[in-house]
């Protein structure tokens, strides 16, 4: 924050010099109207200001006259010094900045870190979740996805591969079906965490996917399908 005194800037220079010629400049038409009480005509100061004053006695004596006016504009001038005096004496620049700021200390890095915390809640891990869950939920859920797989023993493939005895099995081993690149490559079993996260959102968690499913926020409802999807086999994986 910069601070600038009376010859801070040139605007500033300027008004105070108004100011201060016109106060002088009626100050002296007092003091030359007074010559007769304080002899200053001698000096030579007066010379613009005598030529027509106290010619005509039918009229009020000039220095009654210019001392109201003088008193009138030494008021005005007071007003506006008032207004102006502290501004020109010490000038005070806005800040660029509405705060206070640390150093090493990163705004914008505390902003992010402060959103991550908002934007991600901790969940509970899926094996908590499906000690609680339903199988008749996950049933009523998972019709949401029978347009596109089968839940039954030896069902035929649609837009997806059958689901039957998914929960453990290998990653696009259904025959018949033609997975992505992006599934068959990202390898591994469908244990109860991967399908939690694919089914959040099947897109984010494997970029590339053919699933267009937009996938369920809900973990109490992925928890619900996944014990259901558990259920579509004749030893159903163990909860562990």
């Amino acid at each position: 924050m910069g601070n600038k005194g009376l010859f801070g800037s040139l605007v500033e220079a300027r008004r105070a010099g108004i100011i201060i010629a016109v106060f002088s400049r009626f100050i002296m038409a007092i003091l030359c109207d007074a010559r007769a009480h304080y002899n200053l005509n001698s000096l030579g100061l007066c010379s613009n200001y005598n030529a027509n004053l106290h010619n005509d006695n039918k009229y009020m004596d000039s220095l009654e006259i210019n001392k109201i006016v003088a008193g009138l504009l030494v008021v005005i001038l007071i007003i506006i010094g008032i207004t102006n005096f502290a501004e020109i004496l010490y000038h005070v620049e806005q800040p660029k900045v509405a705060h206070y700021v640390i150093e090493g200390v990163d705004d914008t890095n505390m902003a992010s870190a402060t959103e991550e915390v908002v934007a991600a809640p901790i969940e509970e891990p899926i094996l908590t979740l499906l000690a609680s869950a339903n199988i008749d939920n996950g049933e009523k859920i998972f019709k949401k996805c029978s347009s596109c797989h089968v839940a039954v023993k030896g069902g035929a493939n649609k837009i997806g591969p059958g689901l039957w005895e998914v929960v453990n099995k290998d990653k696009g081993i259904v025959d018949g079906f033609s997975y992505s690149t992006a599934l068959t490559g990202y390898g591994g079993k469908w244990t109860y965490d991967e399908l939690n996260g694919f089914l959040k959102n099947p897109k984010k968690y494997i970029e590339g996917t053919k699933m267009s499913f937009a996938g369920l926020k809900k973990s109490n409802d992925r928890a619900n399908v996944i014990l259901y999807l558990r259920s579509l086999s004749d030893s159903p994986a163990p909860l562990e």
